[in-house]
């Protein structure tokens, strides 16, 4: 059963800074699509796009051992545009100010990596991960791996720690369910609209 926690906050950290301390313990699960041959500036589908045609494309043999480089405990280096914080200030902050920032990797454990579906230059896969990872740098790291490049081009949080995407009460029903009741009313009432639609 899920427990409610009231946190004292301090002067200093911002609610996002205690929100992300809360949640960093709990393992996670992925869905992620990967493309690969190309380079992004922000290692996701955001940023600009730089082509790096392979000398050869890999096959599902050549991804599955790439794959397995990632698992266990590695080291990580974060994406340049990040809210990893260089001396008090973000790195995507000093970034877009044009300075020139190296962050440092970090020990970080990956502790399954699946691929669901491949056919280039899309790679799809299911990724349970520690705290504190990085899925952009993953898929820029395959990339590389891979003797090409590599970003993020779509991302799927499903599971955090006990708690499941199809658990979850989708953002837009949070103002229906304020307004059937408080509490313990309106996840009954969710629960009723869930089994009643299956």
């Amino acid at each position: 059963m899920g427990r409610i926690v009231a946190i004292y906050k301090p002067k200093g950290p911002t609610s996002h800074d205690i929100v992300d301390a809360v949640r960093r313990g709990a393992e996670k699960e992925y869905l992620a699509i990967i493309r690969l041959g190309e380079s992004s500036a922000t290692d996701d589908a955001e940023g600009e796009k730089r082509a790096h045609p392979p000398e050869m494309i890999p096959g599902r043999d050549a991804v599955e051992q790439a794959l397995a480089q990632f698992v266990g405990t590695i080291e990580q280096t974060p994406p340049a545009y990040s809210a990893v914080k260089i001396r008090g200030i973000p790195a995507h902050r000093r970034m877009r100010r044009g300075e020139k920032i190296a962050l440092e990797p970090r020990a970080v454990i990956i502790k399954k990596v699946r691929i669901l579906a491949y056919a280039w230059p899309d790679l799809r896969i299911r990724v349970i991960t520690g705290p504190g990872v990085y899925i952009r740098a993953l898929a820029r790291d395959i990339g590389a791996a891979l003797g090409t490049a590599g970003y993020l081009a779509d991302l799927e949080r499903t599971r955090v720690g006990k708690y499941t995407s199809e658990s979850a009460i989708p953002l837009d029903r949070i103002g229906d369910m304020l307004g059937a009741g408080s509490g313990n009313e309106a996840v009954e009432k969710d629960k009723k609209d869930k089994a009643a639609a299956h």
